[in-house]
Order: structure tokens, then sequence, then C-alpha cells
């Protein structure tokens, strides 16, 4: 990133971000001089893929942020990509389906507040279930009631399926 100098007045309460790995820091050039961090929160896209009257759960890997979590499908929103190319490129890595992301339905931040989730529906269209074993340990295909029942959710994850999908049937 390249940086001007501007001497006007407006420009003394001038704000340089430096970036460190997930974190901004502000400087604020008119105080102490020293650097407070920022969060830096990533998009990333929850897949809820539908087969029929089922919902796809998959066991997080355990080398993985989340490891041993059931959830559905995730994962960020790679730069240039568009949400719904992010559905359709996580469910083919992550699990081996071919889906049609139908529509965008809920957004939550996650329990970190590292990521803005954003929930997708998304149909089954095909492909057997084949794991990424880097990233998923099992797979499900379950019904929101056995979802509600399951342990090892994540939070967010409960409250969509208590929530919110029940409210997109009515």
């Amino acid at each position: 990133m390249q940086e001007t100098r501007d001497s006007s007045p407006a420009a003394q309460n001038d704000i340089r971000m430096i970036f460190a790995s997930d974190t901004i820091h502000k400087k604020n050039q008119n105080t102490s001089g020293t650097h407070e961090p920022v969060k830096l929160m990533l998009d990333a896209v929850i897949a809820v893929i539908t087969k029929e009257e089922k919902v796809l759960l998959i066991q997080r890997a355990a080398g993985i942020r989340g490891g041993g979590h059931w959830a559905p499908v995730s994962g960020e929103v790679e730069p240039g990509e568009s949400q719904e190319a992010a559905v359709a490129r996580e469910a083919m890595e992550e699990v081996g389906l071919t889906v049609q992301p139908i529509r965008k339905v809920w957004e939550n931040i996650s329990t970190r507040g590292t990521f803005r989730l954003h929930w997708w529906m998304a149909e089954y269209v095909g492909g057997e279930l084949a794991l990424n074993a880097a990233e998923v340990s099992d797979a499900r295909w379950l019904t929101v009631g056995e979802i509600c029942g399951l342990d090892g959710t994540f939070e967010g994850d409960r409250e969509f399926y208590r929530k919110i999908l029940p409210s997109l049937a009515s």
C-alpha cells in the first residue's frame, strides 16, 4: 500500500492502517502514537444443503478450527468471489457434491467475532459424498429434529436450526 503525506489540518487526524495477520492496528498521529488492535472481520458462507427433507451436516476434522463440531459445510469467501460461487466451491471441496445455491437467508457473527457468516440455502444437485479428510471427518443427512438433538454443534448453528429455518417454511 502506498502512503501519501498531506500536511493540511484535516490530515493531522489521519489514521494510518498497518495490516498484521488478522488484526488491523490503528495509529492516531495526534495521540501518544500507540497502536490499538481492531479485529478484521472476514466473510464466510454457510451452505445449508438440502436433499428431500434432510440437511447435510459435517463433522469438522480434528486439526482444523472448530474440530469435532457438527456443522453445515462452510468456508471463507475468496477475494473477488461471489457468495453463491463460494457455496458451490465449498460443497465440492469439502464433500464432493454439486449444489445449487438458492438464496441467502440469514447472517450472524461467529462466536469469536472473526467471521461474518452468510447463511445460504442450497439444493443437492448430484454426486456422492466424498469427504475431504483434511477438513471433514464424517457427514450425515439429518432432519431438523435430529440436528437440534445433536451434541457438539456451534451455538449460532443451533439458533439457525431452531429459529430461522422453521420460519422459512411458513
